[in-house]
């Protein structure tokens, strides 16, 4: 990881820790894992679970679930007879952050919590993924931050 990456992937951690934000990515090794975890961010990997390999204790695999993470999603069905693609997950990470960003129902002397702002930050490296989520947030609406100097931008 260069230094301005990681500068940008403490930051991005920072920012998340001072306004109480949900980091979501793909699960995948996005770097900003070692700066969450510092911070105590939470973290929120979203993927397809066919196209994941679990972490194991010998060589990394390509695909492998990062640590770092305090939650996973994994989109599939467990018996595989419906199997999910990398650019499949992008429409329910969008929906998972709507869906977080809107808040707890109150009722039944729950006082909820109030309903937040979302925004996407582009930092990714993987430009087929990037533009599936640039779409996705275009078509929800969603505020959208590319980082310069990230290797979409390069």
């Amino acid at each position: 990881m260069s230094s301005r990456l990681g500068k940008t992937m403490a930051g991005v951690a920072r920012a998340a820790y001072n306004t109480g934000s949900l980091l979501i990515d793909s699960g995948m090794g996005s770097d900003v894992e070692k700066f969450a975890m510092r911070r105590g961010v939470k973290l929120l990997g979203v993927c397809p679970e066919a196209e994941v390999t679990f972490p194991k204790i010998s060589n990394r695999q390509p695909n492998e679930l990062t640590n770092g993470h305090t939650h996973f999603f994994l989109i599939g069905r467990e018996d595989r007879s419906l199997n999910f693609t990398w650019g499949d997950e992008s429409r329910m990470k969008y929906d998972l952050a709507q869906r977080i960003s809107k808040g707890r129902v109150q009722g039944m002397g729950a006082s909820g919590s109030p309903p937040c702002k979302m925004i996407t930050v582009i930092i990714g490296d993987n430009e087929a993924q990037t533009m599936r989520d640039i779409e996705a947030s275009m078509n929800m609406k969603v505020p959208i931050i590319v980082v310069r100097g990230t290797p979409l931008t390069d």
